[in-house]
């Protein structure tokens, strides 16, 4: 048998905590790999209650705001060129050149995006900007992190409805990437033997947790 047993005490453990914890803290709690809790709480039907989830919104502004800081110099920052006149650095003619493309104080460039914008990739995910000058990072693997905790190495965010840009946290799961290989290797066949395919991963999941 692989894996350890779930115990009643346990689940009763899940059911209290896991919709109001991250997912991280419950693990830590029931002494459990967080992958584990993630299995558990799938097999359980938990998920995180709306009162959590306004928690983590909060939460992932707070974040952005945070880390958008965390690129900015700080106070009492001292530029190189402080206290140096333009002509010791620039010739004449590079000085004449660098006034047509000059911003003025506090100009920002058109195309500037504020922390939180959001853009489509090549790929057709969804990237967020959370960092400046120009920081994005995957939307559905930046809000699987603020919900659940890190992701386990090896491992990858997915959608369960197909749908790339669907980054509702309700839609994503975090699976092995042998998993993953294997969920698109069967894309290939007819909807009915896909439909049966799944069924027995799904059985053979619940016979590993028993």
């Amino acid at each position: 048998m692989n894996g350890r047993v779930w115990y009643k005490e346990e689940d009763e453990l899940m059911r209290k905590y896991y919709p109001y914890e991250f997912t991280e803290r419950v693990a830590v709690r029931l002494n459990r790999s967080i992958k584990s809790v993630y299995s558990r709480a799938t097999i359980l039907g938990l998920k995180k209650s709306p009162e959590f989830q306004k928690e983590l919104n909060e939460y992932y502004g707070e974040v952005l705001k945070r880390e958008g800081k965390s690129t900015r110099f700080s106070n009492g920052h001292v530029p190189v060129n402080k206290g140096k006149k333009q002509t010791e650095d620039m010739s004449p003619e590079m000085i004449e050149r660098s006034k047509a493309t000059s911003f003025k104080k506090g100009h920002l460039p058109h195309n500037h995006k504020q922390i939180g914008h959001q853009r489509i990739t090549k790929d057709g995910y969804i990237e967020v900007k959370v960092a400046e000058p120009n920081r994005f990072v995957l939307l559905h693997r930046w809000l699987w992190k603020i919900w659940n905790g890190p992701i386990p190495k090896g491992y990858v965010v997915t959608f369960k409805d197909g749908n790339s840009q669907n980054c509702n946290i309700d839609n994503l799961e975090c699976i092995s990437q042998k998993e993953h290989m294997a969920k698109n290797t069967i894309q290939r066949y007819p909807d009915e033997l896909k439909n049966l395919i799944r069924l027995q991963s799904k059985l053979n999941k619940k016979i590993k947790t028993k």
